[in-house]
């Protein structure tokens, strides 16, 4: 694991800091529709996840146990690992469109909703946010990136984390955080933590 976390810092260091794509336009996070709702619903969702870690004879579900355990096991390695291990985790949970598993062309799944009846990239993206925020990483770090994908001419989602000068691209299609695609690949059309957006089209 050494070996895979020093060739993993090598890999993601070598990437620029950025995408060439200049002034993006900023504005509060509100600014997008689903937000209110989401955050709403994955409020909830921390709620459930806080008591089960206080007291798991609380835990809603066997799902959020295991959400429990995760963030449990965590707490105490660093940050590298934390995102590698939050990334396979989630990475490991079936993939399910919107339209099957909501009935909704787009719907944001909140954590307890994608683990019981699954989602597609945002909420995989979305859900990795909020267990990195539970482990202490800051909204600064971290943004969900929506992508037009060049090879697939399709919407993506993945979460950028930014760390020490070094990205990392969290994607719910690979593993190993290499944020390269997002020079040849990905095409950004926005961005957006807890507190802000960023447009970029």
């Amino acid at each position: 694991m050494r070996i895979l976390l020093c060739l993993l810092a090598c890999l993601c260091a070598a990437a620029p800091a950025m995408a060439a794509n200049p002034s993006p336009r900023q504005e509060p996070v509100t600014a997008l529709p689903q937000w209110q709702d989401f955050s709403q619903r994955q409020q909830r969702s921390l709620q459930a996840l806080a008591s089960c870690e206080q007291n798991p004879s609380l835990c809603e579900s066997k799902e959020i146990r295991r959400w429990s355990g995760l963030v449990t096991d965590l707490k105490a390695q660093n940050k590298l690992r934390q995102l590698i291990t939050v990334n396979r985790w989630f990475n490991r949970l079936p993939y399910k469109y919107d339209e099957y598993a909501y009935d909704k062309l787009d719907y944001w799944a909140d954590t307890a909703s994608l683990l019981t009846s699954r989602g597609d990239c945002e909420d995989f993206a979305l859900s990795k946010y909020y267990t990195l925020r539970r482990l202490g990483f800051s909204p600064d770090e971290l943004k969900v990136t929506i992508v037009y994908d060049q090879e697939k001419y399709a919407n993506h989602a993945v979460l950028m984390v930014y760390m020490n000068g070094t990205r990392y691209m969290l994607d719910s299609s690979a593993d190993d955080m290499n944020p390269s695609p997002m020079e040849y690949r990905y095409k950004t059309i926005y961005a957006f933590n807890e507190n802000n957006a960023w447009f970029y089209q």
